[in-house]
């Protein structure tokens, strides 16, 4: 009786693994719409390790660990959003100007506390997609934010300075998106921030007045959208 000698299976060419990993992604996406975020970061973990270029894959996998990320203590975060931010970073290795992946690490490092380099990457959010109003406005939105801080209060002129800077770019958010009424409202925050930064009560007063009618634009804007 003669044995036949068992033959190793081949191994998978890169074009099948290739296609096995976005068989894998799409399975991940399926779960992560149905909120198991669990099994689709199982997935899209899969699918790097068959295809560890797959920027998709990357991105999906960094957007289910931030959706894991609960409000609550630093503490708590620390690790799922530690994930985010590693895959983000990782895509942006590879491609620099990636704009989901600059604007998901600028969102994270928002949701942790760290404004000043979520602020940081905003600002290269409008370089990379210079069409992209709410890039401008997330960029006003955090100068707010850090100019308004009142337990860790900066130095009045970084404070002017931000504000400006604010300024300008919600006005290019506007400018690209006229009806944006989230960017209005920013610009009546930042213009009363703007008024109590000056000691001339007359320029004051212009400002609080331009401060109302962005308030009332804003308002008048959003009650037309119901």
């Amino acid at each position: 009786m003669f044995l036949c000698a068992i033959s190793p299976l081949p191994a998978q060419t890169p074009e099948a693994q290739k296609a096995e990993a976005r068989d894998t992604l799409n399975r991940g996406v399926a779960a992560f719409k149905n909120g198991n975020s669990q099994a689709a970061i199982d997935s899209f973990t899969r699918a790097l390790q068959l295809d560890p270029d797959f920027i998709q894959a990357e991105l999906y996998l960094a957007s289910a660990y931030a959706s894991m990320v609960k409000p609550g203590p630093p503490a708590a975060q620390n690790q799922d959003s530690q994930k985010a931010i590693d895959s983000f970073e990782r895509v942006l290795q590879k491609q620099p100007d990636n704009a989901d992946a600059i604007a998901g690490l600028a969102e994270m490092y928002a949701r942790t506390g760290d404004l000043g380099k979520s602020r940081e990457l905003y600002l290269r959010l409008t370089k990379a997609s210079p069409q992209n109003s709410t890039a401008f406005y997330s960029v006003g939105a955090t100068d707010w934010l850090l100019a308004f801080n009142k337990t860790n209060p900066l130095p009045e002129a970084d404070k002017v300075r931000l504000i400006d800077e604010g300024l300008q770019h919600v006005d290019i958010a506007l400018g690209l998106n006229p009806q944006y009424v989230d960017a209005m409202a920013y610009k009546n925050l930042l213009l009363r921030q703007k008024a109590e930064t000056t000691q001339d009560a007359s320029e004051r007063a212009r400002l609080i007045g331009e401060a109302d009618s962005w308030f009332n634009k804003a308002l008048q804007t959003g009650g037309n959208r119901n």
